[in-house]
């Protein structure tokens, strides 16, 4: 975002900071547009880095343009499934940086994912209510059911498992994710 002094203050740079932002985004504002200072003097004389700095003239141009109003509509409509986050940059007229940094971190509330530890457990433990099986499903090799229930029947750490199979407890991880997915797909076809 190539944000200029005019952008954020068309009336002319004020003397006062505005309520709406913080001490910081105030000193970012002052040292690059009023002060005429790079990136990189500003990061060093604030003592944060050249990507800091850049996050704050966001959330200032944000602030000072976007009314709260139309921030939680585009954050309800982007929740909600039922626009972009390019297709709120074209509806709401606003840059791309804006529309990024009022949606950042809205996307894994969008998009929930089953590969944390605790729901890949709840997901097998649903297989399977009515208790482990003896024997191996088709859909799974011999090490990926032996990796499964070593690790969610017996409760065996992914270190405890990688040493018995001279693996990395990562490269364990990985393979009850990849068997975890496979054991859900098979349960609901």
């Amino acid at each position: 975002m190539h944000t200029t002094a005019s952008d954020l203050f068309p009336d002319g740079f004020p003397d006062n900071k505005p309520e709406c932002l913080t001490d910081r985004e105030w000193d970012v504002l002052v040292h690059r547009f009023r002060d005429g200072r790079t990136l990189r003097e500003t990061g060093c004389a604030l003592g944060v880095t050249r990507s800091t700095i850049r996050q704050h003239e966001v959330k200032a141009a944000m602030k000072l343009h976007v009314p709260p109003e139309t921030r939680a509509m585009m954050r309800a409509d982007y929740l909600a499934g039922t626009i972009s986050q390019h297709a709120c940059v074209t509806k709401y007229n606003l840059d791309k940086h804006v529309v990024s940094c009022l949606l950042w971190g809205l996307a894994r509330q969008r998009t929930p994912r089953a590969t944390g530890e605790g729901q890949m457990q709840r997901n097998v433990a649903n297989v399977f209510r009515d208790g482990w099986p003896d024997k191996r499903p088709d859909c799974l090799n011999e090490r990926d059911w032996l990796v499964l229930c070593l690790r969610f029947r017996d409760g065996l750490s992914c270190d405890a498992v990688g040493e018995r199979y001279g693996v990395t407890r990562e490269r364990i991880r990985q393979i009850e994710r990849k068997a975890s997915k496979r054991l859900i797909a098979s349960s609901q076809a």
